[in-house]
């Protein structure tokens, strides 16, 4: 995070972060589903809250929360 900030400040505009969403999201599913679950219906929404974690602190260290 420190890197980021720092790029940040030197004027970098452009950060790609996918990578670490689709980290999130098969990191979680493949914990539930060794844990046994085998219903997308639950899987989905808690796969997706991971990724909504991930990128809502993506934006608040980028400084673009609440900007759109």
């Amino acid at each position: 995070d420190s890197h980021i900030e720092r790029a940040i400040r030197c004027g970098i505009r452009k950060i790609n972060f996918g990578t670490e969403l689709k980290h999130a999201w098969s990191t979680t599913m493949r914990a539930h589903l060794d844990a046994g679950e085998k219903e997308i219906r639950t899987l989905s929404p808690i796969a997706r809250d991971a990724v909504k974690r991930i990128a809502r602190a993506k934006m608040k260290l980028f400084g673009s929360s609440d900007r759109a």
